[in-house]
């Protein structure tokens, strides 16, 4: 799930809830929503923790990848069909890209 990829990218940061929190301009309680699954973090949040470099880049593409997944999701009845296709394939092309990383996260 996010959460547990969010989870997963801090720890290995060894950040608190309230850095991550402070990192993306939420609350730390309104942050620990979105760990436990409780809320779904935005897709324009999520894209502002790429920006940090101390995190593991396979946490941050599996993360990235789940978050646009699930928006996309929320917005394809919405979508033109050529949207539609444009999107599916972008996931397409970024599970490519970590499908090793994937394939590990996974497996556990």
């Amino acid at each position: 799930s996010v959460g547990e990829i969010l989870r997963n990218l801090r720890k290995k940061s060894k950040l608190t809830q309230a850095d991550m929190a402070q990192r993306i301009g939420v609350t730390e309680w309104l942050y620990s929503k979105y760990e436990k699954d409780i809320a779904k973090m935005p897709l324009e949040l999520v894209c502002k923790l790429k920006d940090y470099a101390d995190f593991d880049a396979k946490w941050m593409n599996l993360l990235l990848i789940r978050a646009y997944c699930e928006e996309l999701g929320d917005n394809i009845a919405k979508m033109s069909l050529e949207e539609r296709m444009d999107a599916i394939a972008g996931v397409l092309n970024r599970m490519r890209e970590n499908a090793e990383e994937i394939e590990n996260t996974n497996s556990k």
